[in-house]
């Protein structure tokens, strides 16, 4: 992974502390108590956006800040079946922005 993301591992580390951080303001308000579920990413870019895999790497580190502020359980397959990105280029926020939904597997495959 770190070849893939060419990054020193440091570097790594601190960005992923910075997300970590960010999601600690929602710890203890949401929990994920149902599994498995699909994550849904969608991806708002104000000027030039990101094709759908290179917002992979940045989806990955809001998943395990996620984990982190105890709103999912794990990340492995057996609670996060499937994660779905969307990316595009979008006037409705002012500022790069990801919306985020969390469906439960059942909800889906109906």
């Amino acid at each position: 992974m770190n070849k893939v993301k060419g990054m020193f591992w440091r570097t790594w580390h601190a960005l992923a502390e910075l997300f970590h951080g960010e999601l600690l303001e929602i710890k203890g308000k949401v929990k994920v108590k149902d599994y498995p579920v699909v994550i849904t990413y969608d991806y708002h870019w104000t000027k030039n956006p990101l094709d759908s895999l290179n917002s992979a790497l940045i989806s990955k580190l809001i998943e395990d800040g996620m984990v982190h502020a105890g709103v999912l359980e794990d990340d492995s397959p057996k609670f996060v079946r499937e994660s779905r990105l969307r990316t595009q280029k979008s006037d409705k926020y002012k500022h790069d922005t990801v919306v985020i939904t969390i469906s439960y597997l059942f909800e889906i495959e109906k």
